[in-house]
């Protein structure tokens, strides 16, 4: 199978690049992005843009089988570019022949949150209740579940990422020598270790029989007050609506870049069950619990095996 990755340079795309390193399943790798990613392992990179016309054109003359579309999964581009390219995509997925597309989306385009954590199944968000960042993700899940597509599509709904690379505003807010909460709650966080993720999206693109939604994100939710504890942070309660000035502050300070986008996928996440995974022949191994654990050590995380 050939694959074509796009936004291969972005954190999501270089952990799978680093997971095609130790062990790759594909016959031949592609990866678009605007810029050259920093480690390319097995990938030929094309410097291309989704929303070119010679899109469709790639695919075609390169015998693409599948496309993991990794373009918007991370980062402030606009909803309605993310939107379009994915419409764009679907069309272009019966002419160029392809057998599988890989999308990605969040943990906050469900519609409920809470300590129950949400299958596949549970209702989804308005894009008019989003935030800006969620809003593509909503719009595009809407068009997929529209759409008559006869190509198969996996979408895989991740919590927030944590890896070794620490370049993300999460890593940058996660940093700071304090850790801020609403006032008079406690809301459960869940993180998602980045080999975890790349084993997932990898899978996604070559586990056959596949179609539909799949959580993705560690085991067992901890309330943030628990993550403070295991990042040794002091916690501060702040009302609500002091919250959005702090992650403009944030930013003006260059503390965390988009400090506001920040805060809000970290205090409005949504618990996931992830038993359809195993769908993929697959269980995240690291817990919330141990990603953070991960991460505030810094270890180094490629020489462990995955199975």
């Amino acid at each position: 199978m050939n694959v074509l990755i796009t936004g291969v340079s972005n954190y999501l795309g270089q952990a799978i690049v680093h997971r095609l390193i130790r062990d790759n399943p594909f016959r031949r790798v592609f990866g678009v992005d605007r810029k050259p990613p920093r480690v390319l392992g097995p990938v030929r990179y094309v410097p291309a843009d989704v929303q070119s016309d010679a899109f469709a054109e790639l695919l075609v003359v390169n015998d693409i089988q599948a496309v993991l579309h990794l373009t918007y999964a991370v980062g402030t581009h606009s909803w309605r570019d993310e939107v379009s390219v994915a419409r764009r995509l679907v069309e272009v997925a019966g002419i160029a022949g392809l057998e599988r597309l890989v999308f990605v989306s969040r943990d906050q385009v469900y519609e409920a949150a809470g300590a129950r954590p949400c299958s596949e199944s549970a209702p989804l968000c308005s894009a008019r209740t989003l935030p800006p960042e969620m809003l593509g993700k909503a719009q595009v899940e809407a068009d997929l579940a529209a759409s008559s597509s006869a190509c198969p599509v996996v979408t895989v709904r991740i919590g927030n990422l944590l890896g070794r690379d620490r370049g993300a505003p999460l890593d940058r807010l996660l940093s700071l020598p304090f850790v801020v909460k609403p006032l008079g709650l406690d809301p459960l966080v869940q993180f998602l270790q980045a080999e975890d993720a790349a084993e997932v999206f990898v899978r996604a693109a070559s586990a056959p029989n596949l179609h539909g939604a799949y959580n993705a994100a560690g085991a067992d939710p901890i309330p943030l007050s628990a993550m403070a504890g295991i990042l040794e942070k002091r916690t501060f309660s702040l009302p609500p609506w002091l919250l959005r000035p702090l992650g403009g502050l944030l930013s003006r300070t260059h503390q965390v870049s988009d400090g506001q986008r920040a805060l809000r996928e970290l205090l409005q996440g949504v618990p996931l069950a992830c038993d359809r995974l195993s769908e993929l022949g697959y269980t995240p191994r690291y817990t919330t619990r141990q990603a953070l654990a991960l991460w505030r050590a810094n270890a180094p995380t490629a020489n462990y095996a995955l199975t």
